[in-house]
């Protein structure tokens, strides 16, 4: 029997109890939680429990910021992964978030990869920490279709944050060989999206597909694309695309994303979840399928430092993801480049304020250490070569 994306809470708990050794399982707590979140978002009790828990803090005018067209009054916002459904958006706006992006979904449902497909850990496998984490998802989803009725739904709630819509292609895409089918297969996919999304994300760089990252193509990003906006133009919807990177391949692999975006002029998301050997072998996960995210120093160096040197080849928008769990970092990765944020793994660690907390420290180091800022443009690439949006800083 296949396993299902919909994690049974008891299963999860009686399975972990039957192999006491076996790593800690939390994708049943955070499907527990998920459904928390989903009832909380839209209704008054459950928004001042979300508020209660979160002391989110008024919009700061100074953090207001924009990226590839996407006006956003906060730059921190919910990473691709969490919302696997896209039945969170309203419960992560009320704790604070700018942004949120939903999925990935393919365009038909997957189950994703067989449990366990999430640990967590701070030394070594096994130790049941939460700074660290390693996931193999395999894209778990209920369809790009279903999405949209999900994202749908999250509106009537009350969402009103940018939402983007996370689209990638199913395992047997890349097992089989079928690159050519990728562009259409993506513009199909999005299609069921495009009227409830604010942009579209598309996700071809995930370690947790065995050939996905590995054969990121620039011919065939570039021709998605453009199929895509082909499809927009045609349905009268043009929205902003962002492409999720790695940072994984090197100078090489950046400049394979330099050449997307001259192509293409989209958003780039940086980075994805690390599958280097060096980082993954501090921990004893070497050997395990899938990537490493969360706290490590070397994993955020790399994001910082793709961030910075693809920020300095093109000036390209950038949203910077990669271990960011407090301001200073937000600060460092909007120094490297990036203009905005998406946060992911730092919410196992601190819990679910930690997206509004990140925006106060951010708001709180401005006041204390740049009295003379006034809008994030001036911090944006301030660490650069190429310098800062705003040359005011």
């Amino acid at each position: 029997m296949p396993e299902s994306y919909e994690v049974n809470l008891v299963g999860e708990t009686l399975r972990h109890a039957r192999d006491i050794v076996d790593i800690w399982r939390h994708e049943a707590v955070k499907d527990a939680v998920g459904a928390f979140l989903h009832w909380s978002g839209g209704n008054t009790l459950g928004e001042l429990m979300l508020r209660q828990l979160a002391d989110v803090q008024p919009v700061d005018p100074r953090l207001a910021t924009e990226v590839g067209g996407i006006a956003l009054k906060r730059p921190v916002g919910l990473g691709p992964g969490y919302d696997k459904r896209g039945t969170m958006i309203r419960a992560f706006e009320v704790l604070g978030a700018g942004h949120a992006s939903v999925g990935g979904y393919t365009l038909d449902r997957q189950w994703g990869k067989p449990m366990p497909r999430v640990r967590t850990f701070n030394k070594r496998v096994g130790d049941h920490g939460t700074r660290i984490s390693h996931n193999a998802y395999g894209f778990p989803n209920p369809s790009s279709e279903v999405g949209a009725e999900n994202i749908e739904e999250q509106r009537a709630r009350g969402a009103t944050i940018p939402i983007v819509g996370q689209v990638t292609v199913r395992q047997e895409i890349f097992s089989e060989g079928r690159y050519d089918e990728i562009p259409q297969i993506l513009t199909e996919t999005v299609r069921p999206l495009l009227p409830v999304v604010d942009a579209i994300n598309i996700g071809l760089s995930s370690p947790n597909i065995e050939g996905m990252r590995a054969n990121q193509r620039a011919r065939t990003l570039i021709e998605s694309i453009w199929r895509i906006q082909d499809m927009m133009a045609a349905e009268g919807r043009i929205i902003p695309i962002i492409l999720k990177g790695d940072g994984d391949g090197g100078e090489e692999r950046n400049d394979m994303y330099c050449v997307v975006y001259e192509a293409t002029k989209i958003i780039l998301e940086l980075i994805n979840t690390t599958s280097l050997r060096r980082i993954k072998a501090k921990y004893g996960a070497e050997n395990l399928p899938g990537g490493l995210a969360g706290a490590d120093p070397d994993y955020r160096q790399l994001a910082l430092d793709t961030v910075k040197d693809i920020y300095e080849k093109t000036g390209a928008p950038i949203i910077g993801m990669g271990g960011i769990s407090n301001g200073e970092l937000g600060l460092n990765m909007i120094g490297a480049g990036a203009s905005a944020l998406s946060v992911f793994s730092a919410i196992p660690d601190q819990g679910l304020g930690v997206i509004g907390k990140i925006g106060r420290d951010m708001s709180r180091i401005l006041t204390e250490r740049y009295p003379n800022v006034v809008s994030l443009d001036q911090f944006i690439g301030k660490d650069t070569k190429r310098g800062s949006k705003s040359k005011a800083a």
